[in-house]
């Protein structure tokens, strides 16, 4: 709060000094990104009452209050704008540590890598709050971002999140080359990184497993339809 003294000047033109209490405030407020709410609001109330605000959507000082909304200091204005973005920088950077700090990190991602076909693979996170979410490629050790295709956040319907990340490239290069997928969000202490080809081969395992208990099922259905024709025969006689 701020308190000024008010200057008046009386009928008989000598200068009388009257000191009132008036308070100007300033409310701000950070959220973390992925809901419809501005990421950072700035409020400016004078004895409670609002005279205008800042939000992150805007970008820009707006006066709401009957007897303020016609000043035209422009400068006086543009450097409160300026303030105010600077605040806004400074939550930005400051929230996702006071939410470790207090243990509202939000929720883990759950993040799925697979292979879509021969020649593109798919990581997939979902289940995490906050929104912001990074998913990225390594080939080698080395960042990767030829061949990418990074799609959009979307809503899941407990209000959490999805995103994926779909990399194309050829099994040869599977063969040669160790890729790597890396998943980062503000739940998790460090990032996540699942390699890839340790998943194709399991992926392959499993498809192995699942052809030959197939096979090893098919005599014994043959079997059951024969006994079943017979009995039918037997029936009818």
């Amino acid at each position: 709060s701020i308190h000024r003294p008010i200057y008046l000047l009386n009928v008989n033109d000598n200068f009388s000094i009257f000191t009132a209490t008036h308070s100007l405030d300033y409310y701000f407020t950070g959220v973390t990104p992925g809901i419809k709410t501005p990421e950072f609001t700035a409020v400016g109330c004078v004895d409670g009452l609002q005279g205008g605000f800042y939000d992150s959507n805007v970008k820009e000082v707006v006066l709401t209050a009957d007897w303020i909304k016609d000043d035209d200091d422009v400068e006086h204005w543009t450097l409160q704008e300026l303030e105010a973005q600077s605040f806004e920088d400074l939550y930005k950077f400051e929230l996702p540590h006071l939410m470790k700090l207090f243990n509202q990190t939000g929720v883990r991602p759950k993040v799925f890598l697979y292979q879509r076909d021969s020649s593109e693979v798919v990581c997939h996170a979902t289940g995490f709050f906050p929104k912001a979410l990074m998913i990225s490629w390594q080939k080698n050790g080395e960042d990767l971002h030829e061949d990418v295709d990074l799609r959009e956040t979307l809503p899941n319907l407990d209000d959490t999140f999805q995103k994926k990340s779909i990399l194309t490239v050829s099994p040869e290069e599977l063969d040669k080359h160790n890729y790597t997928c890396i998943v980062q969000h503000i739940s998790l202490e460090k990032e996540m990184v699942l390699q890839v080809n340790n998943h194709r081969a399991v992926t392959v395992l499993l498809v192995v497993v699942v052809i030959f208990v197939w096979k090893k099922k098919q005599p014994g259905k043959r079997r059951n339809a024969s006994n079943f024709n017979m009995l039918k025969l037997s029936s009818d006689c």
